[in-house]
């Protein structure tokens, strides 16, 4: 269960520094996710 949540959050953080280096809101970064998941970045 650690394991799971932790790779959740590295995947949460990668998408958000990538989206924010590329004048994405926080908050947008953050629906951004939720809707793509895993395949935000593609």
């Amino acid at each position: 269960m650690i394991q799971s949540a932790w790779v959740e959050q590295k995947a949460i953080k990668e998408v958000m520094l990538f989206l924010q280096s590329h004048g994405v809101s926080t908050t947008y970064a953050v629906k951004i996710f939720k809707q793509y998941g895993d395949k935000s970045l593609a």
